[in-house]
């Protein structure tokens, strides 16, 4: 099969390099990826011809995505057109498995599932609204549209893969739908033929992305849908099912434009859609549609009372714990060995050389930065400087856990490395040397090596061990260690209330308590060349209050009766000692108001693993042979 892909881009310069990414990362590569520039006036072309994937780049002079994917169409070189839009992403088995269900049969059309992804990359999974448990083949349109009434505003045109033949015999996307064109080609697309449904969510499609191609005013969309179905009509007389959804479709759209809507879309809304009503929908909308505010009120209260009696959907990291191990959705770990983390905001002179030293390492590695906000030019410099870098930007500063975490999600390798923006590997072998330190089932994490350049004198940071066995720690260091994406991932990351300092230690002693340890690293060490721009005050601050929150957390009765009063004593006496008394002193009183605040999220660990370690952070490291018998058995 060659699979071209297609993806219409217009002012999509802060995302279309991930979506290109995305597909040069594709387990089965596409025979072509075709971008076309609709008319934009950002720096999107720019992006395109220097992310460093190589594409066929086309342009049209403002029309719509309906019309640009029809001429990507019209100029493919491959069999199957791939749909894929610049604001999204697909994960990297997207094509293989359209490839393994549509390879060597007689199917039109490839459709998958897809997660959600906000601006803050928090994910909401995909669920599959169909009773399909399997990959399937050989599906009718009639079957579509029974399945269509259990489940409608299922179907996004990013997880579908489509014959080029079939496209062009049915006339491609009608220009005219200037919304939902997709859903209308669909329909006539599978009509009278078989279709492959895939039941594992294959792509991540963007939500409240301003200026995205999918975003649009709900009562014009839902305009455009009712239209698209009533463009079908005729086609589906077969299909007695079509019916419900055109009554269901244009009581949806004409409460749309009542809560949505002005005076001209309701007029066109319904002439178009009133005749489908029922009798008792005509009488509601013909009298609360003289009252819109009432009707909004109402309809708002009604959506209150189903969230508060049916919940809300559960977000991927509440049902991560659930089902750790999500091999059939998440990014596999094939596609790269590890991911170098660097987390940044206005540092760009030191952010040049964590970068280059990150590049530069052996092996199959994805460098993946996430700009925290920066006004210096940073995200233009990496775009400029090292375009085969993978870049995530938000324009508003939500600190470096918060980052940490969210990049556990976009990872696409099974081990994460994390690098300060001040700092650097000091050998292309360091990423290499330490994964293999990753061989015994018990390693959770990897505490690097590290040296402070700028400190002479200062000794290295957990310096390689005496000998070739596997010794435990406590801790690492923020700027250098590497983890395994997975357990991360099942214990939720880094706890985000700790927001600056501190979460290391906390997340290595909720590691210990699942069974895993901190092994010392004996790689070359990473350079840390600490930046003058670091604001002391504000470090004193939240180290008072994050160890606070560290012993109200995590330490288990009774021991958390001497713990906590002497972890106020402590940071107390080092203000003093540092000159720095004020502002452990507001620490300790903001920590204090956060146990009140976070008051039900104690979870405490196992009193033996809290034994074990303080163990290992007083007495130093151990041997695992040694300690072994002290952890708890592992969680699958």
């Amino acid at each position: 099969m060659r699979i071209s892909v297609v993806i219409p881009c217009y002012n999509a310069a802060r995302w279309v390099a991930n979506a290109l990414h995305s597909v040069a990362g594709q387990t089965c590569p596409p025979h072509e990826i075709i971008v076309v520039d609709d008319g934009s006036t950002d720096d999107s072309v720019r992006v395109i011809e220097s992310c460093g994937v190589p594409v066929r780049l086309m342009h049209t002079e403002r029309v719509n995505a309906a019309a640009a994917r029809n001429v990507a169409i019209d100029a493919a070189k491959g069999d199957w057109i791939a749909f894929l839009d610049a604001d999204d992403r697909w994960y990297p088995f997207h094509l293989e498995r359209a490839t393994r269900l549509l390879n060597g049969g007689h199917d039109v059309a490839y459709l998958s599932l897809m997660d959600l992804v906000d601006e803050q990359d928090r994910l909401t999974e995909a669920r599959n609204p169909w009773p399909i448990a399997e990959p399937t083949a050989g599906l009718t349109h009639q079957q579509c549209i029974d399945f269509w009434q259990i489940k409608r505003n299922f179907y996004s045109l990013i997880t579908i893969v489509a014959s080029r033949a079939r496209l062009q015999e049915v006339g491609g996307f009608d220009t005219t739908q200037k919304k939902a064109h997709d859903v209308e080609l669909w329909l006539r697309l599978i009509h009278g033929r078989t279709w492959a449904y895939d039941p594992v969510a294959t792509a991540l499609h963007a939500t409240q992305r301003p200026g995205g191609i999918t975003q649009s005013g709900r009562a014009e969309s839902q305009y455009f849908l009712m239209r698209g179905f009533l463009n079908n009509r005729d086609r589906y007389r077969d299909t007695p099912a079509f019916e419900n959804i055109l009554q269901h479709t244009a009581r949806e759209t004409i409460s749309s434009a009542l809560r949505q809507g002005n005076r001209d879309d309701q007029r066109r809304i319904c002439d178009i859609a009133w005749q489908f009503l029922r009798p008792a929908d005509r009488f509601v909308f013909s009298t609360l549609g003289r009252l819109p505010v009432l009707y909004r009120a109402l309809h708002g209260g009604r959506m209150k009372l189903k969230s508060l009696f049916f919940g809300k959907r559960p977000s991927s990291r509440a049902r991560m714990e659930e089902h750790p191990s999500r091999d059939s959705v998440a990014v596999p770990s094939e596609l790269f060995d590890a991911t170098v983390v660097i987390v940044t905001k206005n540092r760009k002179e030191e952010l040049r050389q964590a970068i280059a030293s990150a590049v530069e390492q052996e092996g199959r590695v994805e460098v993946l930065v996430i700009d925290d906000g920066s006004t210096d030019g940073t995200s233009q410099m990496i775009c400029d400087e090292f375009p085969t870098v993978r870049l995530e930007r938000v324009e508003q500063s939500q600190g470096y856990i918060v980052h940490r975490n969210r990049a556990a999600n976009l990872a696409a390798s099974p081990v994460i490395f994390s690098l300060d923006d001040d700092a650097a590997f000091s050998s292309p072998l360091v990423v290499q040397e330490t994964l293999a330190e990753f061989s015994h089932p018990r390693v959770g994490a990897v505490a690097i090596p590290s040296i402070d350049i700028n400190r002479p004198g200062r000794p290295l940071y957990r310096p390689a061990p005496p000998d070739d066995s596997i010794w435990a720690t406590d801790t690492y260091r923020g700027t250098s260690h590497a983890l395994r994406r997975e357990l991360f991932l099942a214990l939720h990351g880094y706890r985000e209330s700790f927001f600056h300092q501190s979460e290391e230690g906390e997340f290595c002693l909720r590691l210990l308590n699942l069974g895993y340890i901190t092994r010392v690293g004996a790689s070359s060490p990473i350079h840390h060349f600490e930046s003058p721009k670091r604001d002391r005050t504000r470090i004193f601050t939240y180290n008072a209050r994050n160890r606070i929150l560290f012993a109200w957390y995590n330490v288990p009765w009774p021991e958390l009766v001497v713990q906590l009063p002497g972890s106020i004593i402590r940071v107390l006496l080092y203000g003093l000692k540092s000159g720095y008394l004020f502002a452990s002193l507001r620490g300790v009183a903001f920590g204090l108001g956060m146990i009140l605040k976070e008051f039900g999220q104690r979870k405490p660990v196992n009193r033996r693993v809290f034994r074990l370690s303080r163990q290992l952070r007083h007495q130093g490291p151990e041997k695992l042979s040694k300690i072994e018998s002290a952890l708890p058995q592992t969680r699958p």
